[in-house]
């Protein structure tokens, strides 16, 4: 999906321009996996909690960008290795470290699906 999906404030897989949870649950949609809501909130609430340090790769990760941690409103996937991967506001597919400021700062939970 690096290189391919675009940010957009719409879904559309034929386009493959989704919002940052879009993608994730398109990614897990193409595994059979329902995520029940393309709103990262909801995504927050699928399968059971599973914290930082027991993360495996496929968990969805959680952030909330409203700076007191309350409103989940970013959704990635984690791949392993302190890294995940996001639809970024910014049009592309970022592979990003969960150690970075930004990270550490809005990290809110953790879910782990598969």
């Amino acid at each position: 999906m690096i290189g391919k999906a675009k940010f957009g404030y719409s879904y559309d897989e034929s386009s493959l321009t989704f919002t940052g949870a879009g993608f994730t649950f398109y990614v897990f949609k193409q595994y059979g996996i329902d995520l029940k809501s393309k709103l990262a909130s909801q995504q927050a609430q699928v399968g059971k909690a599973v914290s930082k340090s027991h993360l495996h790769k496929g968990d969805l990760v959680f952030f909330s960008t409203d700076n007191n941690g309350k409103n989940i409103n970013q959704a990635g996937i984690y791949i392993g290795g302190n890294q995940y991967i996001a639809l970024s506001t910014n049009g592309q597919v970022v592979k990003d470290s969960l150690s970075t400021d930004w990270a550490v700062k809005n990290f809110v939970t953790a879910r782990q699906v598969l």
